[in-house]
């Protein structure tokens, strides 16, 4: 804990996952609507996973906010992810689909350097 109060009490990734969120939600327009979902803090996958599903959104975009790829980060989001999905689609029947999974920096060239948090496609 010492260390967090060496930066204010509390880790910033969150709240910077959420701006960055934000700036990629705008570079991405209105087609698309994105949500944050963390794997050990609230908001958790899971949650956001069923909030997505609630909207009636039906394809689901996943960015792993990493700067490189690793199958003990980015791929254990990548997994919890699917087995959320498919977990959902299970409990209510035509939840939503993963259509791709990406690393930040990837997806960040493409849409001019922005990275983008979660965002989920905005078509049923």
């Amino acid at each position: 804990m010492r260390a967090y109060a060496r930066i204010g009490g509390r880790s910033p990734i969150l709240e910077l996952t959420k701006r960055t969120g934000v700036g990629g939600g705008r570079a991405l327009g209105n087609a698309f609507r994105v949500y944050v979902g963390m794997r050990h803090w609230h908001p958790y996958i899971q949650d956001v996973v069923e909030e997505i599903a609630r909207a009636g959104h039906r394809r689901i975009v996943g960015v792993a906010m990493a700067p490189h790829y690793s199958n003990m980060s980015v791929g254990a989001y990548e997994n919890l992810l699917g087995e959320t999905v498919r977990r959902e689609d299970d409990l209510y029947g035509g939840g939503p689909k993963t259509l791709a999974s990406a690393c930040a920096m990837r997806l960040a060239t493409r849409i001019g350097g922005t990275a983008a948090g979660s965002p989920a496609a905005d078509e049923n």
